[in-house]
């Protein structure tokens, strides 16, 4: 048995791995980018769209039940023993 909670917690360190690549980016832009509203303008636009999506992803997967579970031993028994 397959627990979908194991697929939650991997999008949550992998969320974490973008968000502290993603501060390093933001970092970097601000520090070393250009000086100009351009900069800032592009941050923002970059912030926004990671905010957005993974606010969307929140929304979505608070509909799904995470105690549900996939249970592949049919389907791996049914394609070792099938005849031929």
């Amino acid at each position: 048995m397959f627990y979908l909670y194991y697929l939650l917690i991997l999008w949550i360190v992998l969320v974490a791995i973008f968000v502290i690549m993603s501060a390093l980016s933001i970092m970097q832009m601000l520090r070393f980018g250009l000086s100009g509203a351009g900069t800032y303008f592009s941050t923002l636009i970059f912030v926004a769209v990671g905010a957005v999506i993974i606010a969307g992803c929140s929304f979505y997967f608070a509909t799904i039940d995470w105690n549900a579970a996939l249970n592949f031993g049919g389907l791996i028994q049914d394609s070792i023993s099938a005849p031929f």
